[in-house]
């Protein structure tokens, strides 16, 4: 797999959780069940590194991943049933809003499901 998880040890208490920086405005959306989603932005960390993180609907980081280009992080997504929110039908986005920002670090109760290869295809 090309890219590895930093996300480790996050405090898992939302009025202790640790608030992130990330710029990027492109959010990509993954209905993975019944009302829940997972969520992705891809954000250009230094020159020729791209990492994406994952997060759910209220904005909590819970797993990354690390990509040398862009194309190859969008692909991933793509690849792997994500699609950009804004590139979605009206009706969708009425139903499915984007997460309430500020982002913070956070665990999944399943884990890091991304960079563990578990629910990844490179």
């Amino acid at each position: 797999m090309e890219g590895s998880s930093n996300i480790d040890n996050r405090i898992t208490h939302p009025a202790c959780a640790e608030v992130m920086k990330i710029k990027s405005t492109d959010f990509w959306v993954k209905v993975v069940g019944f009302l829940q989603h997972n969520w992705a932005i891809i954000e250009e960390a230094e020159k020729n590194q791209f990492k994406i993180f994952f997060f759910d609907d209220l904005a909590r980081v819970f797993d990354e991943l690390e990509y040398k280009l862009l194309d190859d992080a969008t692909e991933a997504l793509n690849r792997n049933g994500f699609s950009l929110w804004e590139e979605e039908d009206d009706r969708f986005k009425e139903h499915i809003p984007k997460p309430n920002l500020p982002f913070s670090s956070d665990k999944h109760p399943n884990g890091l499901i991304y960079s563990s290869g578990r629910f990844w295809q490179e």
